[in-house]
């Protein structure tokens, strides 16, 4: 929309909205309560409120559920709230680290089946995906930055076969 029409539509706008709109795009949006979220599920972890924003709006866009969490002991906590299907998480995260969260809930029998997954723009050689693969449980390893098509190409690696979904060039399409 034009920027004569934005500016007055935001300067009169009511309170709940304008704090609906500034909590989306800080990547806060709240998260559905579990018994209504859609499944396949993907719990999305990082303290940077953009990957946030940007993972919501694809994961849902395709149709899964999609909760997020800004540090390590928020998302440890919604993962055993929500019990995703897939954890996609940042390896250096507040209060405690991606890897480390990861290889506490594959410690736990409830999330043998659970796919966890950590991206990582400081770890980006081989050797670390090798260490974090054998030392902390993980599924898969993405360098970031991850683009959306990455994103869009890990879900169906790790959830294609969950609930019927349809294959990968659908879901490339339905993007």
């Amino acid at each position: 929309a034009p920027r004569a029409y934005i500016t007055p539509f935001w300067r009169e706008a009511p309170p709940q909205v304008k704090a609906r709109k500034n909590q989306r795009a800080s990547g806060n949006a709240a998260n559905e309560p579990a018994e209504l979220i859609a499944r396949p599920m993907v719990l999305f972890a990082d303290d940077d409120p953009v990957a946030r924003s940007i993972a919501h709006k694809v994961v849902s866009s395709l149709g899964f559920g999609i909760a997020v969490a800004e540090d390590g002991e928020a998302a440890l906590a919604l993962a055993r709230l929500y019990r995703p299907e897939l954890l996609i998480t940042d390896a250096l995260m507040p209060k405690l680290d991606g890897r480390e969260m990861c290889r506490l809930l594959k410690e736990e029998p409830g999330f043998a089946g659970t796919k966890m997954v950590v991206m990582t723009g400081l770890y980006a050689d081989s050797k670390f995906k090798a260490e974090a693969i054998k030392r902390f449980g993980i599924d898969d390893y993405l360098v970031k930055p991850v683009s959306i098509t990455d994103l869009i190409n890990l879900m169906q690696r790790h959830l294609e076969g969950v609930l019927d979904l349809p294959a990968q060039e659908n879901l490339y399409d339905l993007h």
